[in-house]
């Protein structure tokens, strides 16, 4: 890994190995950490790298949405190929616009959200956010932001008990408030479009996501769009991550070396 690698991305387990890399972009609030988990799941062919948010620790601060995403891509264009890119929830959305800049021969060979509306949809919603304004000084949020919080204690039930914490509430508020106005006045451009496949992972049990609507990836790509609903909420990593490691291992199956020392079962299921 390059130094210009390492600076916007985290590796959770090595893996030198590997037949190709999963560069992956956490949900709004959450960082690189977020997919230790995922790490840990998937065989031994496919190593993680996770991206490392802004507004993190000693990382870079007060940041654009395009000073992000084209600092990503450059890392993506240091990245061994052949490399996918992930992202969850917001996560996939700057996922989305880091990848279709990032430059042929070094662009991704495939692309995976996790309850990731299409960009024109989830420009509505974040439009929406913003409108509400910010959270107060107390730590209070607005309606829509609140709805977010939500998603995230019902979810992950060790996260619901730290919320009841006044600090650590108001921390993860800020976060999540931090990455919504990354995407301040955005607008989906129709070009440059992705040139690989899109696979959509949709929960059921999730309102803000639906599967009706992720066939509008269709027009973000050159590739085939897949959609594939799960029997989960929003925030699947948490809840339902054996089967999303199974998707994963599905959707990625055709870039994974021959030759590679890898079992086709998911760590989990060893």
């Amino acid at each position: 890994m390059t130094a210009r690698e390492s600076e916007w991305f985290w590796t959770p387990r090595r893996r030198p190995g590997a037949a190709l890399r999963v560069m992956c972009f956490p949900h709004a609030g959450a960082d690189a950490p977020a997919f230790l988990a995922l790490a840990d799941g998937l065989p031994d062919d496919i190593e993680v790298r996770a991206l490392r948010m802004p507004t993190r620790g000693t990382v870079r601060t007060s940041p654009t949405l395009a000073g992000l995403t084209a600092g990503a891509a450059a890392a993506l264009a240091n990245v061994e190929p052949p490399y996918a890119v992930l992202g969850q929830s917001l996560g996939g959305l700057i996922a989305f616009e880091t990848a279709r800049i990032t430059a042929a021969p070094r662009s991704p060979v495939a692309f995976v959200t996790l309850s990731t509306q299409p960009p024109q949809r989830f420009a509505s919603v974040l439009e929406e956010m913003l409108a509400a304004g910010r959270p107060s000084a107390d730590g209070a949020a607005p309606g829509p932001l609140q709805f977010l919080l939500s998603y995230v204690e019902d979810s992950d039930p060790e996260m619901k008990a730290a919320l009841d914490d006044p600090m650590v509430r108001r921390i993860v508020i800020r976060d999540i408030w931090a990455d919504v106005t990354l995407f301040r006045g955005y607008r989906p451009a129709a070009v440059p479009r992705l040139e690989c496949p899109v696979h959509a992972l949709v929960g059921a049990d999730d309102p803000s996501a639906q599967g009706v609507d992720m066939a509008l990836w269709e027009r973000h790509t050159t590739g085939p769009v897949t959609v594939t609903t799960l029997d989960t909420g929003h925030f699947m990593l948490q809840t339902a991550l054996p089967e999303v490691v199974r998707q994963i291992v599905r959707a990625l199956a055709a870039w994974r070396g021959a030759t590679s020392v890898h079992t086709d079962r998911p760590r989990e299921e060893r």
